[in-house]
């Protein structure tokens, strides 16, 4: 396989936008993200690595951070970003040399890009490298990796563009072998009909037995996510 993956991630940015009103997944996101900040960080600075469509910036900049930056490697999505979101910094680069000096942001994170890349213990050496202090990273949990054939040229490639699959061993070894300190991993589990109104009011302990109930009777489907927010 030799994709161009550039030349994919532009081609993807034409069709599909990673916004709550467009992507019920991006909700879910973010709220991974959330669950790992901790209660005594007060970071001044974040940038998004992988940033998408911005929205995630956009949820930093509301909740009083000084300095939001975002890049992504495809140009469409930055434009996209910069005319929804002004205000806040987005740039285009790639993961393995991100434009940004040492140390310059408090915090930052890479939502959903690890199990995109060849090489992720690379990229986290880069993002360590323009790290002042935290990581927050989150993958797919136990993916299965899937290939799927282009009905026309019968190439193969991955489906969703996912090249890597981490458990919860896996995921934090990548860390531990770049010299940062896990501070905090969290698994999230979601589906999109539990969570909806009016069933996400439901007291904690009848929802979520209503929840197992439907995963293991195949009822319906669930996704599941790993989060890890890691010190230098």
């Amino acid at each position: 396989m030799n994709e161009n993956w550039k030349e994919y991630y532009e081609k993807e940015a034409e069709y599909l936008r990673f916004i709550p009103s467009e992507d019920i997944l991006e909700n879910h996101r973010v709220r991974l993200v959330m669950k790992l900040f901790l209660s005594a960080m007060t970071p001044s600075s974040i940038i998004d690595i992988g940033c998408g469509d911005g929205y995630l910036c956009s949820v930093f900049k509301l909740k009083g951070i000084n300095k939001v930056a975002g890049m992504d490697i495809s140009a469409k999505r930055v434009e996209f970003s910069r005319k929804t979101f002004p205000g806040i910094e987005f740039f285009e680069g790639s993961v393995y040399s991100i434009p940004v000096e040492d140390n310059s942001f408090d915090l930052v994170t890479a939502v959903e890009i690890l199990e995109h890349i060849e090489k992720p213990a690379d990229a986290v050496a880069e993002l360590k490298r323009i790290s002042r202090k935290y990581l927050l990273a989150t993958v797919p949990d136990s993916e299965i990796l899937l290939d799927a054939a282009c009905p026309h040229c019968l190439k193969t490639f991955k489906i969703n563009g996912h090249l890597n699959s981490f458990n919860e061993t896996s995921f934090k070894k990548i860390f531990e072998e770049a010299g940062f300190k896990i501070v905090k991993l969290k698994k999230y589990t979601f589906t999109s009909f539990f969570d909806r109104f009016p069933l996400r009011l439901l007291p904690s302990f009848i929802h979520e037995s209503l929840k197992d109930f439907a995963f293991k009777n195949g009822i319906i489907k669930k996704g599941n996510y790993l989060g890890i927010l890691a010190e230098k």
